[in-house]
């Protein structure tokens, strides 16, 4: 979407998907209203696509400005901040996630199961044989060989007879192509520029004080760089928020940890029997 004057751009901004990205307004233009106009344009698009949210992240010294176009923050890192229009998206989503019934400790998980393994499984009976009850989140993002659909039907399956554990969707606010797009990345030697603080803020800043949690279980991580990266930063960032991370050592089948990637090159591979071996 693009603002011209007298032929030149003086401001530009995309939409993928119902994140805003790419927000820029030409500097001798600024607060004549232009940056009014380019969202008005950006909510006509997100109206016309059946888009009703929309998300984006800039620098805390952006956060006035991005106020002013009646966004509101859900949380905040260092150098990053989510917003989200229109303002109270975290609250009615934590609100539908919020269990009354839940008896401390509270555990959560957060896992993509792409697909939902053996050791996706495991993970989910240490936290609930250990916990009073147990948040099961399941990525909501479309980015991975099986569809959102698919994986939170395999992961509520493969738990529905646990009784102290629950599983939802993470939506827009964990993981997600807004609070940790390098997650996504296929070459994963950009682990490096990895940008989780935004995420982690998230959960600790609204997850942790709205759903009770004192714990966050993982597995322990030797395949996947990124995950290994963010699982570290949780490390060091949840005791300030009242919460301890629980690594787990992975459940092995053959002498070696299960992951979900490896049943994936197995299924490829047309290695159907092993992998089946892997599939809870």
């Amino acid at each position: 979407m693009l603002i011209k004057e007298n032929g030149k751009i003086v401001a530009s901004a995309s939409l993928c998907g119902d994140v805003v990205k790419y927000f820029a307004v030409n500097f001798e233009h600024r607060g004549g209203g232009v940056s009014a106009a380019l969202f008005t344009e950006i909510k006509k698009y997100a109206f016309q696509n059946g888009i009703s949210s929309l998300y984006l992240v800039t620098k805390p010294e952006n956060r006035a400005l991005f106020e002013g176009l009646l966004f509101c923050e859900v949380a905040a890192a260092k150098s990053s901040v989510l917003m989200e229009n229109p303002a109270g998206g975290i609250d009615e989503f934590l609100s539908t996630v919020r269990c009354s019934s839940a008896v401390p400790p509270v555990g959560a998980i957060v896992m993509n199961a792409n697909p939902f393994t053996k050791g996706h499984r495991y993970l989910i009976e240490k936290a609930a044989a250990e916990c009073g009850f147990v948040y099961v989140f399941v990525l909501s993002e479309d980015k991975s060989v099986f569809s959102s659909k698919e994986r939170f039907d395999m992961v509520r399956r493969g738990t529905a007879d646990i009784g102290n554990v629950a599983v939802f969707q993470t939506g827009r606010y964990l993981v997600s192509s807004a609070t940790f797009p390098a997650y996504f990345l296929r070459d994963k030697a950009k682990v490096k520029e990895a940008f989780c603080e935004l995420d982690i803020a998230v959960f600790t800043k609204c997850f942790i004080p709205a759903l009770g949690i004192t714990r966050r279980y993982v597995g322990t991580e030797p395949f996947c760089p990124t995950t290994a990266a963010y699982n570290a930063a949780l490390g060091a960032a949840l005791p300030a928020a009242g919460c301890e991370l629980i690594t787990v050592p992975r459940l092995e089948l053959y002498g070696e940890p299960i992951s979900a990637s490896h049943v994936r090159r197995l299924i490829a591979e047309g290695n159907y029997a092993l992998a089946k071996d892997m599939i809870y």
